[in-house]
């Protein structure tokens, strides 16, 4: 359950911050564009989103896992 709730709230973090980065850039647009940031700025707005993912995906294992030892248990104990 720990690992569970670790992944969601670093999934949580990582969407954040790349919704901080979007906002931010979204405001300051001009000054982007004027230094050709654009690149820059999708490179880091993508860093964040793998991040989210990797996390996404390390919880659903876990709760893959953790749903998959509980159904053997019942199977083995009734089965």
């Amino acid at each position: 359950i720990t690992s569970i709730t670790k992944g969601e709230a670093q999934a949580q973090k990582a969407y954040a911050r790349a919704g901080d980065i979007a906002n931010e850039v979204f405001s300051q647009i001009r000054t982007v564009a004027s230094y050709n940031g654009e690149r820059h700025e999708a490179t880091r707005y993508d860093l964040f989103l793998a991040r989210a993912e990797r996390a996404g995906v390390n919880k659903g294992i876990a709760l893959g896992f953790s749903v998959g030892l509980m159904l053997f248990s019942f199977y083995a104990m009734y089965g």
